[in-house]
């Protein structure tokens, strides 16, 4: 990890504008919730976009059916959020313990051609528990699916020692 000061509200911002092509070719609509007031956190800015990369891509995959993308990025007192939302067909209850695992991938992606590798998510993980922080998710299907990263504040200091 090349752990630096990141400007959180930039690689956010070009992560999204980086699908910009992408997400107006299949007729999405983009939901950006990024504060003017910038928001820093010691990480790996190399790590930080992969995770946002890997999570906007599955949200166009898997969420194409709600042409809908979004992104936010929320702080409070003591931790940094990153978020990305789609409006897609969600995560059956069956398939929520299993979709961090490697190689896995939706099981109704399966019977279509294979549309990803299924290692997105278990590279996402692994890149923000490194950085002492975790990820989660809640789906509700047809209506929002929001992966949310999250990173403690006090991992600055934790990383310069």
């Amino acid at each position: 990890m090349d752990i630096r000061k990141v400007h959180l509200n930039e690689v956010c911002a070009k992560a999204i504008v980086g699908y910009y092509d992408t997400l107006s070719s299949k007729g999405f609509a983009v939901e950006t919730d990024i504060p003017q007031e910038p928001i820093f956190l010691y990480a790996d800015p190399e790590a930080i976009t992969r995770i946002l990369d890997n999570l906007l891509t599955n949200a166009i995959r898997y969420g194409k059916d709600g042409k809908m993308v979004g992104i936010a990025l929320e702080q409070d007192e003591d931790h940094v959020y990153l978020k990305v939302s789609d409006r897609g067909k969600g995560i059956k209850e069956q398939e929520k313990q299993r979709i961090f695992e490697r190689l896995y991938t939706l099981n109704d992606s399966r019977s279509r051609q294979a549309e990803g590798s299924g290692i997105g998510l278990t590279i996402a993980k692994h890149l923000t528990e490194q950085m002492n922080g975790q990820i989660t998710y809640a789906s509700t299907p047809y209506t929002k699916t929001v992966f949310t990263v999250q990173f403690p504040k006090a991992l600055n200091a934790s990383f310069l020692t």
